[in-house]
């Protein structure tokens, strides 16, 4: 019989820093959509058929999110 493999301890791959305020990750997150939105619609307009349509939809989604993020920076009382 051979020996069952021990499995390994949790590790994160990614681990964002617990330190960081909530000012900071929001814009970080807003930064990363807007990129994925220009890239999304970049990728879109270069091709054409069936192909481009999942593409703008996911560039709408990557949109509505980055709106979304948007709006609550806009919305909290951070500190200046």
């Amino acid at each position: 019989l051979a020996a069952q493999p021990t499995s390994p301890k949790f590790r994160p791959v990614f681990l964002v820093d617990p330190t960081l305020d909530d000012e900071t990750l929001l814009v970080e997150a807003c930064e990363s959509l807007s990129y994925a939105h220009a890239m999304a619609g970049n990728i879109a307009h270069s091709i054409g058929g069936p192909e481009r349509k999942p593409l703008l939809a996911l560039q709408q989604v990557i949109m509505l999110n980055e709106l979304l993020v948007n709006r609550l920076l806009d919305k909290l009382k951070l500190p200046q």
